[in-house]
């Protein structure tokens, strides 16, 4: 679904970004968690931590933020999303392979 927002081509309809919003949506519930677990467990000066720290104050900014109904708006608002699942997934990967 990220890559799908993300891509350029034909928006999708209204309906089909809202379900795609609630599920980004459902997706950022479970990675922020897990992360900022992981983050947490880090060292304070660890420059994964923060970097981790960074995408997951952004995926709770986007979390917070509600936007109208409007094609375009909805669009946006899940290609915002995609890209704070993208970004915590490749965050939880980093931070997993430190332990490694």
């Amino acid at each position: 679904m990220s890559n799908r927002l993300l891509a350029q081509g034909e928006a999708p309809s209204a309906g089909d970004l809202l379900t795609g919003i609630v599920m980004l949506r459902g997706f950022l519930a479970l990675l922020v968690p897990e992360v900022g677990e992981l983050a947490a467990a880090r060292p304070v000066d660890d420059v994964w931590r923060g970097a981790a720290q960074a995408g997951l104050g952004e995926a709770r900014r986007r979390l917070s933020h509600t936007t109208g109904h409007t094609v375009p708006v909805l669009l946006a608002e899940a290609q915002r999303l995609s890209r704070s699942v993208l970004a915590l997934c490749t965050h939880l990967e980093n931070l997993e392979s430190c332990d490694a």
